[in-house]
């Protein structure tokens, strides 16, 4: 089965030169004792000149271990100044699948823009959604953002925050957050909903 999917991969990758955008393989081990591997295959397609369709198949422990795939799908958008996002993806291997989505930098006004990114998974039936608003006044920035997580601690999450130019190397950051984000505000990787705690922050960031 592994070299089975490895040659429909070089098959794949060598045989659609004008698709295969990137082919990567990364392996690691812990304590050389458990030994991981990904190897990932990036197809892009533009559709029109603010329309791009991509698609990526993504085999882990394709050499270490028993291999499991699985497939996403994303539409890409120009949309005024920002970018927008729709994807679907599949595990085979587990079967199961998400819808996802998200917008960046999209332009409310002059100095505002407005983020938001969503998923929801299937068959468990759990979504996470974090959307904000960040205002640039050139010396102050205001960031508010709110978050909901339906597997989390509690289901929903805000936090604003504002950062001072103290000097052009020297920023002062003041911030309040309702229940723990396990990123940083405007920082979406873990999605998680952590704790139920109120925190209030600040903070002098110096740059060299």
């Amino acid at each position: 089965m592994k070299k089975l999917i490895l040659i429909l991969i070089m098959i794949l990758a060598f045989a659609l030169p004008a698709l295969a955008n990137s082919i990567t393989f990364s392996a690691k081990t812990n304590d050389f004792v458990t030994y991981t591997d990904t190897t990932e295959l990036y197809l892009e397609y533009k559709l029109s000149e603010k329309t791009t369709a991509g698609f990526t198949l993504t085999v882990n422990d394709l050499v270490f271990g028993t291999p499991t795939e699985s497939i996403d799908a994303t539409l890409d958008f120009i949309l005024g100044n920002g970018t927008a996002q729709l994807g679907a993806g599949y595990d085979i291997s587990g079967g199961t699948s998400y819808v996802k989505g998200k917008i960046l930098n999209y332009g409310l006004g002059d100095d505002l823009k407005f983020n938001a990114k969503v998923k929801y998974n299937f068959p468990a039936d759990t979504y996470w959604a974090v959307a904000n608003v960040v205002l640039d006044l050139g010396k102050v920035d205001l960031i508010v953002e709110t978050r909901t997580d339906s597997d989390g601690i509690v289901p929903y999450s805000a936090e604003a925050q504002l950062t001072f130019g103290l000097t052009e190397n020297m920023d002062l950051i003041v911030g309040y957050e309702i229940n723990g984000w396990d990123d940083s505000i405007n920082d979406w990787d873990a999605m998680t909903i952590s704790s139920d705690a109120e925190t209030a922050y600040g903070k002098i960031v110096i740059r060299f």
